[in-house]
């Protein structure tokens, strides 16, 4: 049976340490608090966050900087964030925002007609470093409908530190997901004071390690997981957002009648996939779906393209050149799944070589810059406009690949300027460590990833999307080859 609450905290993932925040500070106090996660069940997810906010007497809304780009959309109702706000408005809830980073409410002119009245909501004045006070004046000031049940007040509060990514499980259950070296602790309110038994396991090295703790009522415990150092990113590896450092990457070169064919190296690695809720919200095709934050560890060394498949490469491969936006050095454009398989068919009858498309996994693990990574939120830095095309400087069309910034790996153009067709098929990611993911054996969509010349959010390295393997996506979709020796 589906548990009901007082509270509702709807966010996007970019606010996940203000909403973890919010919550542990709620729920000590004795509210009654939704946090997505860490209260779903086995039903289908939008049924159950729709139930929540239904019966919720009070809706946090967190709000900064990007929260609410989607708005700008003409699809925005696909966008989850989006769409619960204009559910817990259709139900008349209480809606209480909270605006971060200096984040203003935007006018009434800015939201479709379902949001406007977003607008007019308010509240007191947001300061992340007085956020007791910011509680007991909404309570001061009655914007709070919910009242505590100081007999079902959490009391005990393990406060997580590491210093290295890593995922925490309780009883199979994954608890939360620690970013390396955080000032700021992942709060987990628990509801007894005893003994607890954790599983850490280190997204970088896939390293585990049994975490044993005992807290008392009353008790705020921290728990710092700390992680032996290892080579993964050395002193002379760590590249600024500001000032790319060139990885020398090693190439294989590649003449296909005439027309050069460039494969970066990608040593085997192990990275943390994924996000617990999909950005955008939704794909293409494939309705919304909560996915698993993950471990994967790739066992094998591969070759994945340096660029997307040029025009001028297809054209000369497949006697054809399919695009919307024609230039020998863009990207091939509007390809299916399908037409991608005949052009590999054909690379290989001419190479003698065994080309086909990157596993999802693969995909992800060099978009990161494999081993090298710096976690950006893009491929190869955190300013969109440096590494890639996208809706704000694309003029709505493709480029000539290799004009922005590359990542770690000397890889090109792997967020924005067009998607790229993934092998496998599309389900929701396995919880657990995986080696060597393949995605499902059978499914009727194909994964695509990287953005093209569209939203922002579209561009980052954990979005994904799916489509039929006939779905061409015109002027959108092209491909990167893979190569395993």
């Amino acid at each position: 049976m589906t548990n009901n609450y007082d509270i509702f905290i709807s966010y996007k993932r970019r606010s996940l340490p203000t909403a973890n925040n919010l919550y542990y500070r709620l729920t000590t106090r004795g509210y009654s608090t939704f946090f997505d996660l860490e209260e779903m069940g086995r039903d289908n997810f939008n049924v159950q966050l729709l139930n929540y906010i239904e019966k919720a007497k009070d809706v946090f809304v967190i709000l900064e900087e990007g929260s609410l780009d989607a708005c700008k959309r003409n699809d925005w109702e696909k966008d989850w964030f989006c769409h619960e706000i204009a559910f817990a408005l259709e139900k008349k809830k209480n809606i209480i925002p909270i605006l971060i980073g200096g984040y203003t409410m935007p006018s009434e002119d800015f939201f479709p007609d379902k949001l406007k009245e977003l607008s007019l909501k308010n509240a007191p004045e947001f300061n992340y470093s007085f956020f007791e006070a910011y509680l007991d004046k909404l309570v001061e000031k009655e914007y709070l409908l919910s009242k505590p049940n100081l007999q079902d007040k959490a009391t005990s509060v393990f406060k997580f530190y590491s210093n290295e990514n890593c995922q925490i499980y309780k009883e199979g259950k994954l608890v939360c997901s620690l970013e390396g070296m955080s000032d700021e602790p992942y709060y987990l309110p628990v509801p007894r004071k005893g003994d607890y038994r954790f599983k850490g396991v280190n997204t970088i090295t896939a390293e585990t390690k049994l975490i044993k703790e005992h807290i008392d009522a009353d008790e705020e415990k921290e728990v710092e997981i700390e992680w032996e150092q290892h080579e993964t990113i050395s002193p002379d590896q760590v590249i600024s957002d500001n000032q790319f450092v060139s990885p020398s990457p090693i190439i294989k070169t590649f003449n296909v009648l005439g027309v050069e064919l460039r494969m970066v190296k990608i040593k085997k690695g192990s990275f943390y996939m994924g996000t617990v809720i999909p950005e955008s919200g939704y794909t293409q095709i494939v309705t919304a779906d909560i996915t698993n934050s993950h471990t994967v560890v790739l066992l094998k060394d591969f070759y994945l393209g340096e660029t997307p498949v040029t025009q001028k490469l297809w054209n000369i491969v497949m006697h054809e050149n399919p695009s919307r936006f024609l230039d020998d050095n863009s990207p091939v454009d509007s390809v299916s799944w399908n037409d991608c398989q005949q052009f590999i068919l054909r690379m290989n009858q001419l190479t003698g070589m065994k080309f086909r498309l990157p596993t999802e996994a693969e995909w992800e693990f060099a978009a990161r810059g494999g081993s090298m990574s710096q976690n950006y939120l893009y491929s190869g830095g955190n300013c969109l406009n440096d590494v890639g095309w996208y809706l704000e400087n694309s003029s709505n069309q493709t480029h000539p690949v290799k004009q922005k910034r590359p990542n770690e790996l000397g890889l090109y153009d792997m967020s924005g300027n067009i998607w790229e067709w993934c092998q496998d098929f599309y389900d929701e990611y396995d919880a657990g460590v995986q080696r060597d993911p393949i995605g499902p054996l059978q499914g009727s969509h194909h994964v695509y990833r990287g953005g093209c010349w569209c939203e922002a959010e579209d561009c980052r390295v954990t979005s994904r999307r799916a489509g039929a393997p006939d779905f061409t996506s015109y002027g959108g979709l092209g491909l990167r080859l893979a190569l395993t020796f």
